[in-house]
């Protein structure tokens, strides 16, 4: 699922109720130049800001076991972005 939000200052809050319990891994990105990708340079390396669940940080092609959280309703997923 694909979920676009204007970022705030600070904390970007973004609801996924929608998403069913159990093993997802998140990306997100600010999109700062807003042309709806994200701008990456050599080796994939990210000119926007980034950030992966889990606290992971590829060194090349994202990996979803690596990225995975368990998702629990009603429990925040915290998610700090790499610029």
């Amino acid at each position: 699922e694909s979920i676009r939000k204007k970022p705030t200052k600070g904390q970007t809050v973004i609801n996924l109720s929608k998403v069913h319990e159990g093993q997802i891994a998140v990306v997100v990105y600010h999109d700062e130049d807003n042309n709806e990708e994200l701008k990456t340079g050599l080796f994939w390396t990210p000119k926007e800001g980034f950030a992966f669940s889990n606290n992971y940080t590829p060194k090349g092609p994202p990996n979803f076991k690596k990225a995975s959280i368990k998702l629990t309703h009603g429990e925040p997923i915290i998610i700090e972005l790499n610029y």
